[in-house]
Protein backbone atom coordinates (compact mmCIF):
# COMPACT_ATOMS: atom_id res chain seq x y z
CA UNK A 1 0.00 0.00 0.00
CA UNK A 2 1.48 3.34 -0.95
CA UNK A 3 1.60 6.25 1.45
CA UNK A 4 -1.15 7.89 -0.58
CA UNK A 5 -3.40 4.85 -0.05
CA UNK A 6 -2.76 4.53 3.69
CA UNK A 7 -5.54 5.56 5.99
CA UNK A 8 -4.95 7.53 9.13
CA UNK A 9 -5.06 4.91 11.89
CA UNK A 10 -6.49 7.43 14.34
CA UNK A 11 -9.53 7.93 12.10
CA UNK A 12 -10.11 4.16 11.96
CA UNK A 13 -9.85 3.78 15.73
CA UNK A 14 -11.82 6.89 16.59
CA UNK A 15 -14.23 6.51 19.48
CA UNK A 16 -16.35 9.40 18.23
CA UNK A 17 -19.94 8.44 17.55
CA UNK A 18 -21.93 9.84 14.71
CA UNK A 19 -24.85 11.78 16.10
CA UNK A 20 -27.75 10.32 14.12
CA UNK A 21 -30.22 12.66 15.81
CA UNK A 22 -28.52 15.59 14.09
CA UNK A 23 -29.54 14.39 10.62
CA UNK A 24 -31.48 16.99 8.75
CA UNK A 25 -34.38 16.31 6.41
CA UNK A 26 -32.03 16.12 3.40
CA UNK A 27 -30.34 13.08 5.00
CA UNK A 28 -33.55 11.16 5.66
CA UNK A 29 -34.37 8.18 3.51
CA UNK A 30 -37.53 8.36 1.43
CA UNK A 31 -39.19 5.09 2.38
CA UNK A 32 -41.38 4.88 -0.74
CA UNK A 33 -38.51 5.39 -3.17
CA UNK A 34 -36.32 2.92 -1.26
CA UNK A 35 -39.03 0.26 -1.46
CA UNK A 36 -39.38 0.80 -5.19
CA UNK A 37 -35.60 0.71 -5.76
CA UNK A 38 -34.89 -2.53 -3.86
CA UNK A 39 -35.89 -5.70 -5.65
CA UNK A 40 -37.85 -8.20 -3.57
CA UNK A 41 -35.55 -10.94 -4.84
CA UNK A 42 -32.53 -9.26 -3.28
CA UNK A 43 -33.68 -10.07 0.28
CA UNK A 44 -35.99 -13.01 -0.46
CA UNK A 45 -33.76 -15.72 1.04
CA UNK A 46 -32.73 -13.81 4.18
CA UNK A 47 -33.63 -16.00 7.19
CA UNK A 48 -32.12 -14.45 10.32
CA UNK A 49 -31.60 -10.83 11.28
CA UNK A 50 -30.05 -9.55 14.49
CA UNK A 51 -29.61 -5.81 14.92
CA UNK A 52 -27.83 -4.47 17.99
CA UNK A 53 -27.31 -0.91 19.28
CA UNK A 54 -30.16 0.50 17.23
CA UNK A 55 -31.61 3.92 17.96
CA UNK A 56 -35.11 5.06 17.30
CA UNK A 57 -34.57 7.32 14.30
CA UNK A 58 -36.31 7.46 10.96
CA UNK A 59 -33.47 6.00 8.85
CA UNK A 60 -32.96 2.97 11.08
CA UNK A 61 -36.71 2.38 11.32
CA UNK A 62 -36.98 2.64 7.53
CA UNK A 63 -34.19 0.07 7.12
CA UNK A 64 -35.81 -2.37 9.55
CA UNK A 65 -39.24 -2.04 7.90
CA UNK A 66 -37.62 -2.58 4.50
CA UNK A 67 -36.05 -5.84 5.69
CA UNK A 68 -39.34 -7.03 7.16
CA UNK A 69 -41.30 -6.14 4.03
CA UNK A 70 -38.92 -7.77 1.52
CA UNK A 71 -37.50 -10.89 3.23
CA UNK A 72 -40.00 -13.63 2.32
CA UNK A 73 -38.05 -16.42 4.08
CA UNK A 74 -37.34 -14.48 7.27
CA UNK A 75 -37.71 -16.64 10.38
CA UNK A 76 -36.32 -14.44 13.16
CA UNK A 77 -35.86 -10.70 13.43
CA UNK A 78 -34.19 -9.60 16.67
CA UNK A 79 -33.55 -5.95 17.38
CA UNK A 80 -32.00 -4.38 20.46
CA UNK A 81 -32.45 -0.67 20.96
CA UNK A 82 -29.96 1.26 23.10
CA UNK A 83 -31.74 3.31 25.72
CA UNK A 84 -31.11 7.02 25.71
CA UNK A 85 -32.74 9.65 27.85
CA UNK A 86 -33.74 11.64 24.77
CA UNK A 87 -35.58 8.68 23.22
CA UNK A 88 -37.12 7.36 26.42
CA UNK A 89 -40.78 7.45 25.39
CA UNK A 90 -40.25 6.38 21.79
CA UNK A 91 -39.25 2.73 22.25
CA UNK A 92 -42.85 1.63 22.62
CA UNK A 93 -43.59 3.41 19.34
CA UNK A 94 -40.66 1.67 17.65
CA UNK A 95 -41.81 -1.76 18.78
CA UNK A 96 -45.38 -1.01 17.72
CA UNK A 97 -44.23 0.25 14.30
CA UNK A 98 -42.23 -2.93 13.68
CA UNK A 99 -45.05 -5.16 14.88
CA UNK A 100 -47.64 -3.43 12.71
CA UNK A 101 -45.58 -2.95 9.54
CA UNK A 102 -46.04 -5.07 6.42
CA UNK A 103 -44.15 -8.36 6.61
CA UNK A 104 -43.29 -10.52 3.62
CA UNK A 105 -42.79 -13.60 5.80
CA UNK A 106 -45.81 -15.01 7.62
CA UNK A 107 -43.60 -17.10 9.93
CA UNK A 108 -41.27 -14.34 11.17
CA UNK A 109 -40.79 -14.10 14.94
CA UNK A 110 -40.06 -10.49 15.88
CA UNK A 111 -38.23 -9.76 19.14
CA UNK A 112 -37.50 -6.20 20.23
CA UNK A 113 -35.57 -5.29 23.38
CA UNK A 114 -34.17 -2.19 25.02
CA UNK A 115 -30.81 -2.19 26.78
CA UNK A 116 -29.09 0.52 28.79
CA UNK A 117 -25.67 -0.22 27.33
CA UNK A 118 -24.29 -1.17 23.92
CA UNK A 119 -22.61 -4.46 23.24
Amino acid sequence: MSSEDEMDEDSLNSEDEFDEDSLNSQDEIDEDSLNSEISSDLLASLKYVTLINMKYNSNQMCFMKLLLSKARSLQTFDVTFVYSYESNGRYGNACRELTECQKASPQVVLTAKVTTHGM
